[in-house]
């Protein structure tokens, strides 16, 4: 398949709109992967996906594969309680962080890749904002994409994360000259049913458009 070609991890997220957009203008042929891992937000993040697919005419394959809530008490995952009282963006990251997610993630992508003769898996995670999350710094990608060399038979599948060094704000002022269309996006970690307001994804995003300035849904 041409080289040009790449399996995008998609959240209907802003980065991972920019990467889409990014990649589109640089002549790649796009195959995003939303995938349902029981995360809380998935049905905004579904109906954000099924609109930005549409706008960018792209057909975005779907993968429902939940992660058992035994397994993690992340409230990113635990659907059954209600969104919880926080105070700031710290506590909200200690609430969500869903250890190990990017390598699951990155694997999944990485075997429909694999499945389609693709050797690029593209994902728009960054390290640059004021909260890091461990798996999404160029160490965390870098031997991400070691491992999954290894357990693909030593396949040459490379991982593109062009935004690894960037903050949420950078990437928005990237997204705005691509015209992507911000208030289509959907950046939440806790809603149900509309963005809860109070996650440190809403809380990132509210104030990055505060400061450049910006449509937002939460």
């Amino acid at each position: 398949m041409d080289v040009k070609s790449m399996v995008l991890l998609f959240s209907g997220g802003v980065d991972s709109t920019t990467l889409l957009a990014l990649c589109q203008k640089n002549g790649y042929d796009v195959f995003p992967l939303y995938i349902n891992y029981g995360q809380r937000a998935c049905r905004l993040e579904e109906e954000a996906v099924r609109k930005l697919g549409q706008h960018y005419g792209v057909c975005v394959k779907r993968a429902a594969v939940p992660i058992p809530a035994f397994l993690n008490e992340s409230q990113m995952i635990n659907g059954e309680e209600e969104i919880p009282s926080i105070e700031d963006e710290e506590q909200a990251f200690a609430k969500e962080f869903v250890p190990h997610r990017n390598l699951f993630l990155l694997t999944l992508a990485a075997m429909y890749a694999h499945s389609l003769g693709i050797s690029t898996v593209g994902l728009g995670v960054y390290s640059g904002s004021v909260l890091r999350y461990s798996d999404c710094t160029l160490e965390f990608l870098q031997k991400a994409q070691e491992t999954i060399a290894v357990s693909s038979g030593n396949s040459a599948i490379s991982i593109y994360a062009p935004f690894v060094h960037m903050d949420k704000e950078n990437i928005t002022k990237v997204a705005a000259d691509l015209d992507v269309p911000i208030d289509t996006t959907v950046s939440c970690n806790m809603g149900v049913h509309k963005p809860c307001g109070v996650c440190s994804s809403c809380m990132e995003r509210r104030r990055v458009l505060e400061r450049i300035g910006g449509a937002g849904n939460g």
